[in-house]
């Protein structure tokens, strides 16, 4: 009796699997259950479950939205919703914004966003949303997530973006990794990076690895990557090349962060004409910060800032507040390599940092 309520069990949880249609010129009230009868993305929206599967259409290269993804319902652990393309990619036309995810367990594969001035994917408030294959141009974010924990953006190509993904407000244990972040950093205002963790208390645990760095950054932007307010962030294995403004920055409390392996190579182009370029700085109390084995060659470097501090810039650098009441303490800098660094010095520690128990081996 036991194993007959099993194989019950199993057969109930297929049977209400479901496979469904979108395509831009779906009805919303469709059944969205073959391409016949394929319904828009607000008449997907009610009707998806935990281990349904959402197949979209690119009609040609866009495809008119007349609404956005927002899912009633989320998956669980074991039965995730699979939001996926037709094809190789699907892409989306939609100013505002496509998808407003607030569900867990959502996998979202091989969607394209061109143009907008909203962002690509929303994660807000929830946890364990998998994005994969995305390719984001164009667009205000690519991808960005808010109070949200646990979630993966991996094997997605991030270009021309104001910030190609953003994570903010207390979103933890999150990975970004084996992203393309090209020619992202453009706009009037604002931190406009490839890749950042930062602002309002990030969160804590995130991690940034094997992801390609290439031609990030715009005027007064910040770095191709950065951590703000994010403490214990990892960052690993990147590989930096040719951005406008530097490669990587820790800084503003993300302190027992850990950045190893990386390759900066190349970057701080707009060192000439610009300040406050560095291309592996840890910045104002990101306190017990670990530097170890990254290669950094032939980058530029910029003094000072436009807030008037006239201090040096290096390739590898410590800078602090000046504040005795805030100094940046116990940061290890360990086996780096620094070789040909232009407009300034390998390695310094700022003035102003007020730093004790800074360890360079």
């Amino acid at each position: 009796m036991k194993y007959l309520l099993l194989i019950l069990a199993l057969c109930f949880s297929t049977v209400h699997a479901n496979t469904y249609y979108v395509t831009g010129g779906g009805s919303h009230n469709n059944d969205c259950l073959s391409w016949k009868t394929a319904c828009s993305v607000k008449g997907i929206n009610p009707l998806a479950k935990a281990g349904d599967t959402v197949i979209i259409r690119d009609s040609g290269d866009y495809v008119e939205w007349n609404s956005n993804l927002k899912l009633v319902n989320g998956g669980t652990a074991k039965k995730h919703i699979t939001i996926k393309a037709e094809g190789n990619i699907a892409f989306i036309n939609r100013e505002f914004g496509w998808a407003y995810i607030n569900t867990p367990y959502v996998d979202i594969i091989n969607i394209g966003c061109k143009g907008g001035v909203g962002s690509c994917v929303s994660i807000n408030s929830t946890h364990h949303v998998t994005v994969t294959g995305m390719v984001a141009m164009g667009m205000f974010r690519g991808v960005d997530i808010r109070k949200s924990s646990d979630n993966t953006v991996q094997f997605s190509a991030f270009i021309g973006n104001r910030e190609g993904v953003y994570i903010s407000h207390d979103s933890n244990r999150n990975t970004l990794k084996a992203n393309l972040v090209r020619d992202n950093g453009h706009g009037e205002k604002g931190d406009r990076c490839g890749l950042c963790v930062g602002e309002k208390s990030a969160g804590v645990d995130n991690t940034v690895t094997r992801n390609i760095f290439f031609k990030n950054g715009g005027l007064n932007s910040d770095n191709a990557f950065a951590a703000y307010d994010a403490p214990r962030t990892t960052v690993t294995h990147n590989y930096f090349e040719a951005n406008h403004r530097g490669a990587l920055m820790v800084t503003q409390y993300s302190f027992d962060s850990f950045v190893a392996w990386n390759t900066i190579i190349g970057n701080g182009t707009s060192c000439k004409t610009e300040s406050n370029i560095s291309n592996l700085s840890v910045r104002n109390k990101s306190d017990r910060t670990i530097v170890l084995e990254n290669v950094l060659k032939n980058n530029c470097v910029a003094h000072g800032n436009r807030w008037g501090d006239k201090s040096p810039r290096c390739d590898m650098d410590v800078i602090g507040w000046g504040d005795p009441q805030r100094p940046t303490e116990n940061i290890s800098f360990i086996r780096n390599t620094v070789e040909g660094t232009m407009n300034g010095k390998a390695f310094c520690i700022n003035e102003k940092t007020l730093t004790n128990g800074i360890v360079i081996y």
